[in-house]
């Protein structure tokens, strides 16, 4: 989202990591300062459970691609990135300075990531789903609409574990809650109160 990009000019002080992925979705004002942070790279960190040597893919190269990477630099070796545009790369790196990046057709075979981060909008990815044949790690859909996706549904059928849009955004909010009101509280259950009320709608 361009104005995610946007925002960090506008801003005094703008934190390490929303400057490393050139990306800030949380705007807070203190005194007479607006200060810009990522809570999207925040809840990204909290949600991903890799090692060192986890095989790591992520679908796309905007600013909720570059928030997944700058989460997982130093915590894995390499992520291998499918882009449309090699262009993208560039910015890819730099949120992720101290991790190897290679850059892959949307058509690459997928089938044997520990962790897939599909980052595009809605049907951007469908033409390439029916090459993935198997499923033995985690996908994270940033999508929360139209849900299920087109992906979530041939991942499940092939037995892997999805982390949805919707567990993205509540994880953000707990930070952006946090931030907003000053106020420390248990992560846990506000995610379990978050949850259950979104998932009224």
């Amino acid at each position: 989202m361009p104005l995610k990009e946007i925002a960090i000019r506008y801003c005094t002080e703008v934190s390490e990591t929303a400057r490393r992925i050139n990306s800030a979705n949380t705007l807070y004002r203190l005194g007479n300062e607006w200060n810009a942070t990522s809570t999207d790279c925040l809840a990204f960190a909290n949600l991903l459970e890799v090692s060192t040597d986890s095989k790591v893919a992520i679908i796309g190269g905007g600013g909720t691609a570059r928030a997944a990477a700058g989460a997982l630099n130093t915590k894995v070796a390499e992520i291998d990135v499918l882009l449309r545009s090699p262009d993208r790369l560039v910015a890819m790196a730099e949120a992720a300075p101290d991790v190897l990046l290679t850059r892959l057709e949307m058509s690459a075979n997928l089938d044997s990531y520990d962790l897939i981060i599909q980052s595009t909008p809605a049907n951007a990815f469908d033409a390439h789903i029916q090459n993935l044949k198997s499923a033995q790690g985690v996908l994270v859909e940033c999508l929360y609409k139209p849900w299920p996706t087109a992906l979530v549904n041939r991942y499940t059928e092939l037995g892997g574990r999805v982390i949805s849009g919707r567990d993205l955004l509540v994880e953000q909010a707990l930070f952006q809650i946090e931030i907003f009101s000053a106020q420390t509280f248990d992560f846990d259950s506000m995610r379990t109160q978050l949850l259950a009320h979104i998932s009224k709608d």
